[in-house]
């Protein structure tokens, strides 16, 4: 992922998970996975 994109991804997330570039894209990385698997989920 690149540098910009961690912290255009994680507003309303709390904490570090937001302003820290090691935190945020772990968080962005594992946020986009669940946002897949629900997406398929749903559409089921």
């Amino acid at each position: 992922m690149n540098k910009g994109k961690p912290f255009k991804l994680p507003k309303g997330s709390r904490g570090r998970a937001k302003n820290c570039i090691s935190i945020a894209s772990e968080h962005v990385e594992k946020a986009l996975q669940y946002s897949y698997r629900d997406q398929r989920n749903k559409k089921k």
